[in-house]
């Protein structure tokens, strides 16, 4: 496939020259063309201006994907200097220039340009000329991406991919998703909307040259934007600055005086499903230099041994530790049984063909990695790698119907959130066989349903997948997802029920759920005085 792009300058935001990399990395899609337009781009005001700077400079977001790059262009990789013709929303291409672009034969242009276009430019891809949007797609203002989520708090913020037409604001919806609102900084709220945003291109155009067939319309999220689309004046940058000082301030202060710590809760009391009670759970507390966190249980010869991230607070670096609890609950030992130079997290544990093994979360180390019990439950040994360089969190088995299922969370992009999309990938061999891409990746997106929070298991002739709420914070409840079709060509589920963190006193936060046959274990984070 053929993709052209629109820009403006011969340097481009880092954003964008990390969708050419993606792109130029496949081999069944090729960079047809570069249209750079002899205009200037439209320019912020000076008081948001300074607010942007005051920002990024107080709370940088990391990496910078706005300074100014070279696209990494082939030698045979026409530029077109084209001059566009008329203002505001209703551009257009001169014949000369219209020459040129049809001699290139794109499939697909990107519109990177601050500028909007009608007439045959539009008509000339096959699939279209398509921009991302933030925001309400009714609205073409020059609000920045992610500000006004930022300065009303909204707890997400909205990203999308539209194809254009004739018909002035009024064009085609193909993607609409969401992703957290980074509540203490604007420039990190941006940064993670153009991260979704690279993301989201780069899956689109893979799916369109893989496919071959045009993408249908779909409904665009919708927000309450509060009526503000155009770009901050004066007294909103003002505003803007107190609030990102009174934020930081108040961030400073929790840090000082608290501690927000990870601990477990049990029970022997089976739940309810699908719905989620946890009134009558027992607390589990360590020692305020550590966290517990991400706990699965396997009981048996009397015991119940609950694995776990355990995390000093001095080292920052998770390693999987293992507690050994009576039939009391109470622990009688705990040990350190898998530690690398890397985090370790997400213990996902269990049996298969009668041997225990685990797939701790390694995504600092761009692996999913098989490990097997040679000594229940203590001793564990590296066996092989299921995937690599893949940035992919909280891995989850599901054998089904002959295949191997692993549901996760993955990051493409720098500055992503690892919260937002969930990937599957299946295999008729956990040991031997090649991992294969689902069709519809990401099969979930949506921050408060896709990371995965514990074992998929059955109930009721139907299969339920666990999952974190990551909105307004990361890990702040569990939904349970009911898999109404899996196969290697669909994947649907459904949220049936929720926990929200508020069934006890300073609990922040709840992301995972496992339980053996008799025993249940959930995380939770507590918000404790550090004296």
């Amino acid at each position: 496939m053929r993709v052209g792009i629109i820009v403006e300058s011969e340097e481009v935001p880092a954003w964008v020259g990390e969708l050419v990399k993606n792109i130029n990395n496949y081999s069944n899609v090729q960079l047809a063309m570069v249209i750079q337009l002899a205009s200037d781009p439209e320019q912020e005001n000076t008081p948001f201006k300074l607010f942007r700077k005051f920002d990024s400079t107080l709370l940088p977001g990391k990496p910078n994907l706005f300074e100014r790059v070279k696209v990494n262009l082939t030698a045979e990789t026409p530029v077109i200097l084209a001059t566009p013709l008329g203002n505001e929303n209703k551009n257009s291409m001169g014949a000369e220039d219209l020459a040129m672009i049809i001699k290139s034969q794109p499939d697909l242009i990107l519109n990177f340009s601050s500028k909007s276009f009608h007439g045959e430019i539009l008509e000339l891809p096959k699939f279209g000329v398509c921009s991302l949007h933030f925001g309400d797609i009714n609205r073409f203002g020059m609000s920045p991406a992610g500000f006004w989520e930022w300065y009303h708090n909204v707890p997400v913020s909205v990203v999308s991919i539209l194809r254009h037409n004739n018909v002035p604001l009024e064009s085609e919806c193909l993607i609409s998703t969401t992703t957290r609102t980074e509540y203490l900084s604007f420039s990190r709220n941006e940064t993670a909307l153009f991260s979704k945003g690279v993301d989201l291109l780069t899956n689109m155009v893979l799916r369109l040259a893989d496919s071959g067939i045009q993408m249908e319309p779909m409904d665009a999220v919708q927000l309450n934007n509060h009526g503000l689309e155009e770009s901050p004046d004066f007294w909103n940058s003002l505003d803007a600055s107190v609030k990102l000082l009174s934020r930081a301030f108040i961030k400073s202060i929790n840090k000082l005086l608290f501690l927000e710590q990870w601990v477990l809760f049990f029970s022997f009391n089976p739940q309810k499903f699908p719905q989620l009670n946890f009134q009558e759970v027992k607390a589990l507390i360590p020692p305020k230099d550590r966290i517990w966190a991400d706990p699965f249980v396997i009981s048996k010869n009397g015991f119940h041994y609950v694995f776990i991230e355990e995390l000093f607070r001095k080292t920052n670096r998770g390693h999987i530790s293992c507690l050994v609890l009576n039939q009391a609950g109470n622990v009688e030992e705990s040990r350190i049984i898998i530690e690398r130079p890397y985090h370790l997290s997400y213990p996902y544990v269990f049996q298969h063909n009668d041997r225990w093994y685990m797939i701790p979360e390694s995504g600092e180390n761009k692996t999913v990695d098989l490990f097997e019990c040679t000594e229940f439950p203590f001793q564990w040994k590296f066996k092989k790698s299921l995937l690599t360089d893949i940035e992919a969190f909280d891995s989850t088995l599901h054998f089904h119907e002959e295949k191997v299922w692993l549901f996760c969370t993955i990051k493409k992009s720098q500055g992503a959130s690892t919260d937002d999309d969930l990937y599957l990938y299946y295999s008729h061999d956990l040991l031997n066989g090649d991992w294969k891409q689902h069709p519809k990746n990401p099969v979930v997106s949506n921050p408060s349903s896709a990371r995965p929070a514990g074992r998929i298991f059955f109930h009721q002739n139907s299969w339920y997948r666990p999952s974190q709420i990551c909105v307004p914070r990361y890990g702040y409840g569990l939904a349970l997802n009911k898999i109404v079709e899996l196969s290697d060509s669909r994947y649907e589920e459904e949220v049936v029920s929720r926990a929200l963190p508020q069934w006890r006193r300073n609990l922040l936060s709840v992301h995972t759920l496992n339980f053996s046959e008799s025993m249940m274990v959930i995380d939770g984070q507590l918000k404790r005085l550090k004296i």
